[in-house]
């Protein structure tokens, strides 16, 4: 630690650069490590819920709309498939849990046939990560790029519940638009499931332990290369340094 501080005050802007690419870095490996479901992190295997983003299609935040492709599935036409939607509302009675349900019994056999069975886990967190050089260049942290994208980040590292009361650590309980959300998906829940695990998936801390003693290398040798030279780029010294490998997730 002693040696870092006095690289930094002996050569703040080489420092200051080399400081950047360890974030680059580390904002890299946390993105990885999510699209692999925590990989050798320790993690609970990723659900069928998380692996598929339906939820996400359901809420419309990804390219794939679950309206969309149920609307599809009603009915060889469009004449047809609008029939078909008519006499859903009309048996939901208002209800737009039931129409959701119905809906997913229309959808029947082809709910499975319109997503993917790996698609992009935890895309929207992977996107919303970022890192940020703090205190004039003299440290770096890494989160998300939104203050309700830094609770999530947070909540799915300790298991919380983002920006609720309702649950706890490990757990969330299931309010009545996360029923309707889940059958518009396409994923059908029982009234008995009145709660929802959610484990605790750690990113930095086990990934920081992992390449502590690279990171703290690769500063040193960015310096050097920076003041002294001869150049190389810096995914060179990463490697060289073991800061990244070939075939290494993280």
């Amino acid at each position: 630690m002693k040696e870092l501080q006095s690289l930094q005050r002996r050569w703040p802007k080489e420092y200051k650069r080399a400081l950047a690419a360890i974030g680059y870095y580390m904002r890299q490996k946390m993105q990885l490590a999510m699209g692999n479901g925590g990989k050798g992190l320790g993690w609970e295997p990723l659900s069928y819920t998380q692996r598929s983003q339906r939820l996400e299609a359901g809420a419309g935040r990804s390219a794939k709309d679950a309206n969309d492709l149920a609307f599809k599935s009603l009915g060889k036409t469009k004449e047809s498939r609008q029939k078909s939607l008519a006499k859903l509302r009309e048996n939901a009675q208002g209800s737009t849990l039931e129409f959701f349900r119905q809906r997913w019994k229309k959808w029947g056999s082809k709910k499975n046939s319109h997503f993917p069975r790996n698609a992009n886990p935890m895309a929207r967190l992977r996107g919303g990560i970022r890192y940020k050089l703090v205190h004039g260049g003299k440290g770096v942290i890494i989160g998300g790029i939104t203050p309700n994208m830094e609770k999530y980040l947070v909540a799915v590292q300790d298991g919380t519940v983002v920006g609720s009361e309702e649950g706890g650590l490990g757990y969330q309980r299931v309010t009545q638009a996360m029923r309707i959300l889940f059958w518009k998906s396409g994923l059908p829940i029982s009234k008995k499931t009145t709660m929802l695990r959610r484990p605790k998936r750690p990113l930095i801390e086990p990934i920081f332990e992992k390449r502590k003693q690279a990171m703290f290398d690769f500063i040193q040798e960015r310096v050097r290369i920076l003041l002294l030279g001869p150049y190389e780029e810096r995914d060179v010294t990463a490697l060289r340094v073991g800061l990244r490998k070939r075939g290494d997730y993280y």
